[in-house]
């Protein structure tokens, strides 16, 4: 009775923990110079890339109170290789969010080009730049889009590196403007299943447990209560749910999820 008692609370203590963290964002970002291939940090394999645009929005969220995630120094496992492209679409940003556990993912494409200079601009000795960006933040808990941000910018300069500059400065300055929004509490009050089994043997138990930890959907199973009748799991992420339970019915097992 006691070793129950000291499980449920233990429990408790990792929910209400897990409420009260400091939600974390990872910011997987494609950013491409004019006529340089793509540049992302999150392959690992080399040296992180300058990064500018990334960088900026990561040092606005830090001082908002996230915790950031925008270099490969900051994980604790390696990404798997099948994350090691640029360009992410929705899908394959969650995963790899999901992978890292955060709670927001923050993805999309920054291009800069150079684009043909009119007479005018050339008569007073100046270069363009344009820089366009979109980018889109997803709430993990929830797979609900945050904000979805789009903005494009020219800058004018005695050079081609200075009209860059000027060019991201006026971009980062619309995206700024927008962050606000990520800091915002998620209004789901869990970022885990709680998976309740029913009818199964310590064996078959310890087994299905670590059946469960090698899907590639699912982070983290802890098992958090067990007595003579059922056993209940901590499962993250909740959007591993649907694979869960098509694993669980093909397996027979009697189970309930919450949320």
């Amino acid at each position: 009775m006691k070793w129950r008692a000291l499980t449920m609370l233990v429990a408790m203590t990792v929910s209400l923990s897990a409420l009260g963290a400091t939600p974390t964002v990872v910011l997987v970002i494609t950013e491409s110079d004019t006529g340089s291939s793509p540049l992302i940090w999150w392959k690992c394999s080399k040296k992180r890339p300058d990064l500018p645009i990334t960088e900026v929005l990561a040092a606005h969220l830090r001082r908002s109170g996230l915790k950031v995630i925008s270099d490969c120094s900051q994980l604790t496992d390696p990404l798997h290789s099948t994350y090691h492209k640029p360009n992410l679409g929705r899908q394959d940003a969650i995963n790899l969010g999901n992978a890292i556990g955060a709670d927001r993912v923050v993805y999309g494409v920054v291009q800069r080009q150079a684009t043909k200079t009119d007479a005018l601009t050339k008569s007073i000795g100046l270069q363009r730049q344009d820089i366009s960006a979109t980018i889109t933040a997803v709430d993990l808990i929830t797979e609900k889009t945050l904000d979805f941000m789009a903005a494009k910018a020219s800058g004018f300069a005695t050079s081609a590196r200075s009209a860059g500059e000027s060019a991201s400065r006026l971009v980062l300055s619309d995206l700024i403007r927008r962050l606000p929004k990520l800091t915002h509490k998620s209004a789901v009050s869990s970022r885990y299943l709680q998976v309740r089994l029913a009818g199964l043997s310590i064996t078959a138990l310890d087994t299905l447990i670590r059946t469960l930890k090698t899907k590639r959907a699912v982070r983290t199973v802890d098992l958090i209560r067990l007595d003579t009748k059922a056993a209940t799991l901590q499962i993250s992420p909740t959007t591993s749910r649907m694979k869960i339970e098509r694993y669980l019915k093909n397996a027979g097992v009697r189970f309930s999820i919450a949320p």
